[in-house]
């Protein structure tokens, strides 16, 4: 029974890494059922033993309000099959955080991502030496399989490189996550083991792979993070040195890339930001989300409606004649979406994880080794979204979403552990 028990655990723990990590590769397509089948298993985990057990929480109690009010959207959505597909989405993360707090699953998590990053790290490198490794002979591991050789050799001439994941912004998006987790390993304490050798590398190689997709944005987050490291998670004495290293590591690296024209691309684009017509694209995008919410200020148009939106008002951005990429700024987005009413119920529980976030950097100094990281880990997922959400899609890709709150059932995991469970209080139950 346990051998059972375990392993459908195991299959849990896969699934959400194949979830979280699967980016543009072939297995897109099956992500939503791969979702589907991740909040059944959840589901029938937590009940069990047949009472439902939950932990009194503000972030909780949100979410909960905010999965009925998409469920209620469903009624009078400009597109019903988005706007389902997205309700089986919140409530397997809703599973999921309920479940959570149970720390093994934090941890087991991280681990299966770990290695599902470092994959997508060496296959961006690879991409550089080998330019046509996915265009030409591994095109069948991406979406869309022949029908991508097109857009994957684009890339590919602009000297961009995406890997097995097929696309710049989900390589860098992971790429800024497997720097997370990197930093994590380094971050100090009394305690703190030896740190191996082999665990900078592999944060050298996160970076490298970081540059490679030539994404500004997830680039400037990734440097952020690395700044937010330095500033916040280590000890006094050693942020010189850290600062130090970083500037010789980004002056050489700098000196290469200029050198190196596969390595150049992303500092091109930083320097020609004047004149990319990037930001006057997604400006016309927010202009139509922007429309959407004054049609529609109260309760919107629908969670996810926005492409169909877009169509139906006769924005022509890509070769099908149509828009399918969302409007690239999540707040703008979610306004036309979800109205005020949506906005402010999400924000409510964003509002308590990020107050959590703060006592529990707090109190880390009394907080186990293994808890500090899984929490700069939780605190940094956060802020990658929240920032990124500025120009990208973090809440509409499910990958990304999910990533996003498992960040937050982190800190409600941790929550759980030294605020509550510390003081004799236990689960509720249905």
């Amino acid at each position: 029974m346990k051998d059972r028990k375990r392993m459908i655990y195991n299959f849990l723990i896969l699934l959400f890494g194949i979830i979280c990590c699967s980016g543009f590769s072939f297995l897109m397509p099956f992500r939503i059922y791969f979702i589907l089948v991740f909040g059944i298993v959840q589901f029938f985990i937590m009940i069990k033993s047949g009472k439902i057990k939950y932990i009194k929480s503000k972030s909780l109690f949100f979410l909960l309000i905010f999965c009925i009010y998409i469920i209620i959207s469903l009624f009078y959505s400009l597109d019903k099959v988005q706007t389902l597909k997205f309700i089986v989405v919140y409530i397997a993360i809703t599973l999921m955080i309920i479940n959570s707090y149970e720390e093994e699953f934090n941890f087991d998590a991280l681990k299966i991502i770990e290695i599902f990053c470092k994959i997508v790290a060496i296959s961006i490198i690879l991409n550089l030496f080998i330019p046509q490794l996915f265009s030409k002979y591994l095109y069948f591991l991406i979406d869309g399989g022949a029908s991508s050789i097109p857009r994957l050799n684009g890339e590919i001439n602009a000297h961009i490189f995406s890997g097995i994941v097929g696309e710049k912004g989900e390589a860098a998006y992971l790429m800024v996550l497997a720097t997370i987790i990197g930093l994590s390993k380094i971050i100090s304490t009394k305690n703190n083991r030896e740190i191996k050798k082999s665990e900078y590398i592999w944060l050298i190689i996160y970076l490298i792979a970081l540059i490679l997709p030539a994404k500004r944005m997830l680039f400037a987050i990734g440097i952020l993070i690395c700044v937010f490291f330095i500033l916040f998670w280590t000890k006094s004495k050693n942020r010189f040195w850290y600062v130090l290293l970083g500037l010789i590591v980004g002056i050489l690296g700098i000196f290469i890339a200029l050198k190196v024209p596969a390595l150049n691309t992303l500092i091109n684009r930083f320097l020609s930001y004047s004149e990319d017509t990037t930001g006057n694209g997604r400006i016309y995008l927010w202009e139509k989300a922007i429309e959407m919410y004054n049609k529609k200020p109260l309760f919107g148009y629908g969670y996810g409606t926005y492409n169909t939106y877009t169509k139906y008002s006769g924005v022509i951005l890509s070769a099908t004649g149509e828009w399918n990429a969302y409007a690239h700024n999540i707040y703008y987005q979610m306004l036309g979406e979800i109205g005020i009413t949506g906005v402010i119920i999400y924000t409510m529980m964003l509002l308590d994880t990020v107050l959590h976030s703060i006592k529990l950097y707090r109190f880390r100094k009394n907080m186990e080794h293994k808890d500090i990281k899984l929490l700069f880990i939780g605190i940094s997922i956060i802020i990658m979204n929240l920032i990124y959400g500025y120009s990208g899609n973090p809440i509409y890709y499910t990958n990304q979403v999910f990533l996003f709150f498992w960040g937050i059932s982190i800190i409600l995991c941790l929550r759980y552990k030294y605020f509550i469970l510390k003081r004799g209080v236990r689960k509720n139950e249905l």
